[in-house]
This record gives structure tokens, sequence and C-alpha cells, in this order.
């Protein structure tokens, strides 16, 4: 038998009024976060379906008034909340859906990237559109594209796919941080991140490892498996990562860091190892947080306009949603170069904005 609403607000501990009204995204009869995530877990948990019917005729009336409702879909195999990068785009996302009048309706975070889990979600809420962040497989895009009419996608890799995209690309990211230090004189450069490459049937696409691949092969540096460490991109992982390749020797010149938390645990193996930044080995990353102005040495790093990224993925659903145009846009984000000890360059000398 099919799931149905009494179902979910019997499992929720909640009356059928109010699991309704968290389905159907009441904006007058507000419910308490806590009460919400209760139901909406019920809903995934037991793979609650709303009426198709009824849940296009909603989506149809909210789409005629002013408010749209706003939904926020994150993949992370971290905790994404505690991460920098997607904290500070979903700060964006929360201020800009805020400034428009509009309502952000959930925003679900998954560290389980598996298609079912993410799909159960999507299936257990209407809303005018939504953002996605984060890594998703084929399936989960097309499931997407096939049960939300508008949707942006955010992020440093294209996912290219049919929809609205805000990048800030991460292979011109990687080619500019790896040119930067081949102009230093390195040519033993390392890559310390993930290492999938770009485009792959799960589209667990890493962007910024094929800039560093095809980037030193139009350097003509050597590309070796020894200087490529493929690991998560967190502090802690990075330096366990780090630090067995380092203790079979073989050290690269530099390292180009897929973000700075990859770099601030690739900074603690290399003074484990007696192995001084920037002297020994120099280094470059991607982000450009807070911690990167405060660590020892201070990170040179690629920055990345994050809270605009997810500024304009509001401002781009809500065109895509009023223009009812039928072509996808892409927004190249601008990135900057930022040079601070890390890498042995000159730190009075900032380069000018990429785009």
């Amino acid at each position: 038998m099919p799931v149905t609403l009494n179902d979910v607000a019997r499992r929720a501990g909640v009356s059928l009024t109010t699991a309704s009204r968290v389905i159907n995204n009441d904006s007058i009869h507000r419910v308490s976060p806590k009460t919400a995530k209760k139901v909406l877990d019920a809903a995934v948990e037991l793979r609650y379906t709303p009426n198709e019917f009824a849940r296009n005729l909603r989506q149809k009336r909210r789409d005629t008034k002013d408010t749209l409702h706003i939904g926020v879909l994150l993949t992370s195999a971290i905790d994404s909340y505690n991460d920098n990068f997607f904290y500070d785009i979903l700060l964006g996302i929360q201020t800009q859906t805020a400034d428009s009048g509009h309502s952000l309706s959930f925003t679900y975070s998954f560290s389980d990237t598996s298609p079912t889990a993410i799909q159960n979600a999507i299936a257990a809420n209407a809303v005018s559109g939504m953002i996605l962040l984060g890594r998703m497989t084929a399936d989960t895009l097309h499931f997407i594209a096939k049960n939300n009419k508008h949707v942006v996608y955010a992020g440093l890799n294209p996912v290219n796919h049919q929809f609205d995209e805000v990048v800030c690309d991460g292979f011109l990211c990687a080619k500019t941080a790896v040119k930067h230090l081949a102009a230093l004189g390195h040519r033993r450069i390392g890559y310390v991140g993930t290492a999938s490459p770009g485009g792959s049937s799960m589209l667990l696409n890493e962007y910024r490892y094929d800039g560093y691949i095809k980037t030193m092969e139009e350097l003509d540096l050597p590309v070796s498996r020894d200087f490529i460490v493929d690991t998560p991109l967190n502090i802690e992982m990075a330096f366990q990562a780090v630090d067995k390749r380092l203790a079979h020797g073989n050290i690269p010149d530099a390292l180009f860091c897929a973000n700075d938390y990859c770099a601030i645990g690739a900074l603690k193996a290399l003074r484990l190892h007696k192995l001084k930044v920037p002297q020994d080995v120099a280094i470059v990353s991607i982000d450009d947080i807070d911690m990167a102005a405060y660590s020892r040495p201070m990170l040179s790093t690629i920055q990345i306009p994050r809270q605009e990224i997810g500024k304009y993925s509001v401002k781009l659903l809500t065109d895509q949603i009023h223009s009812r145009r039928k072509y996808p846009i892409r927004i190249s984000m601008p990135f900057q170069l930022i040079v601070r000890e890390s890498c042995g360059g000159d730190v009075l000398k900032r380069p000018s904005v990429v785009l």
C-alpha cells in the first residue's frame, strides 16, 4: 500500500494538520523547526511521495504569486555546515532569498550521496525551484530534472547537464595556481585533493584535478603518481594522506591543494616530517577561508566569491521561473589569486582578477 500523509504524521508523532502544513510548506501557519524536521525525517524514512496532481496544483498556485518557495539540496562527504565553502554559499542564498521577499522552504544536507536518500527527500517536498550544491550521480541529476522544472546548480565543478549554473570554474582556478607555482621555478608539483576525472558517468567530477593534470602537461612538467595524493577535502584526512605519502620519500618541490583544508592538513604533515614551507615545499590552494590568513605560514590561495555564488544562484533561479525561457544559462564567477607566504612569491604583488 502507498504511504499516506497519515502514516507520516503518526511516525512523526504530530497531528495530520501539522504534517500537512510542513509537507505543503504552509507560509501562514508555521510550525517550529524541530517539529518540521521530525515530519520531514519521517517522510524521507517512509519514502512518502505527495499526490502528483495535488503537488503540481500547489506548485502552479505558488508560482503565480510574488513569493517563490526555494529548496536547497547539498551533498557532501563531510559535515557541510562546518565547511566554510558551503556555509558561505548557503549564507548568500539565505541573504538573497530574504532580500528578494522569497521563502527558503528547506535545506537538506546529505553525507550519504546515494540516489535513494536524495530522491526520497526531493519527492517529499514541493517547491517553486531548487538550488543544488555538491556532488551528485547522473541518476540523481536525471531524477531532479524529471521532477523539478526549475533548477540551478552552483559550485566549482560544472555538471554538464541541462541546468542553469553559477560556477567559479575549478579547472581555471587550478590552472592559475599551477602556473603560478611553475613561474616561481617549481617543476615537481604535486596535487592534494579528490582525484576523480571531470565528466565521469557518476559525476563525482573534479575539475581542479583535471586543471592540474592538463596544465602540467601544457607546461611539459612531470606528472608522477608519487606526487598525487587522492584524499577527501578535509584537514584530518588530507594530513593522514600526505603524511603517509611523505613517509615514502620522493618529496615534490610544491603542492597544489584542491582547497584550504587540504593545504592546512598538508602543512601539518610537512612540519611533522621536518620540511619547511615554502623553503622546502611551496603550497598554493583554493577557497581563501578565514583560516588561510592566520595559518603559519599564511596560505597563498585562490579566492572564491562564495557568498556571491549563493546570491547569484537565487537571482538566476528567479529569472528562470519568471522569464519561462527554455535554454540554460551559465554564470561564470571571477576568482583571484591571493599571494601570501606559503608559495614563496612576492606577497606585495596581488594579481588582478581572473575571469
